[in-house]
């Protein structure tokens, strides 16, 4: 869980203080206001600390509430950054995809550029794998609960995967210029959640016998 710190942290220094410029020049150039910048530092690095929290203590029922947030935030960095940095278009919001490359087009990257793709900035260019290592270290500690895990927290597992699923669906779907990437994007979040629970589910059995 000390990755998930990690991100924490990372993402309360960049919302906080946009040290790269990066959350200015999303809101077209303007910084943020103080509130805007608490709450979203707050509640981006909040959840992960939560989650870090929770997995540490196996917090059985809260590891179940979190968990999917943790697989959506990842999951975010493709739909947004890194699906159409590699493919093109495909994130599910093509509008928000041209509209980010106006915005951040004079911010320094790390990356090469990929035809007339959206190159990531280099604050989601470091975000992305430890995003990345950070889910892997919870899938394990998720595993961990074994026999902790009751049928009521595979439901809530499963509810709150699909909650959060339908709200990534809704809001691609603001977006009037669509590519194929809500049902993915919804496909992937469900077979996250269902991965960690089929392997929370073995390792409860395992304990079992």
């Amino acid at each position: 869980e000390m990755l998930l710190w990690l991100v924490g942290v990372f993402e309360l220094v960049a919302w906080g203080l946009d040290p790269l410029g990066v959350h200015s020049a999303l809101n077209d150039g303007e910084p943020l206001n103080l509130f805007g910048r608490i709450a979203a530092a707050g509640v981006n690095s909040g959840i992960l600390f939560a989650s870090a929290v929770v997995l540490r203590r196996r917090y059985p029922m809260w590891c179940s509430v979190l968990f999917p947030v943790v697989a959506m935030f990842t999951w975010n960095q493709w739909t947004f950054w890194w699906f159409p940095y590699l493919l093109g278009d495909v994130s599910g919001t093509v509008e928000m995809v041209q509209e980010h490359k106006a915005q951040l087009r004079h911010l320094p990257r790390i990356l090469p550029p990929n035809s007339d793709h959206l190159v990531p900035d280099i604050e989601h260019t470091v975000l992305m794998p430890l995003s990345v290592l950070a889910f892997f270290q919870s899938v394990v500690q998720f595993r961990k609960l074994g026999s902790q895990l009751k049928t009521k927290h595979y439901l809530v597992l499963v509810v709150v995967t699909a909650l959060l699923s339908g709200l990534q669906l809704i809001f691609v779907l603001k977006d009037p210029v669509l590519a194929y990437g809500p049902a993915l994007t919804c496909a992937l979040i469900a077979s996250s959640g269902a991965l960690v629970g089929c392997l929370a589910y073995s390792a409860s059995e395992s304990k079992r016998e």
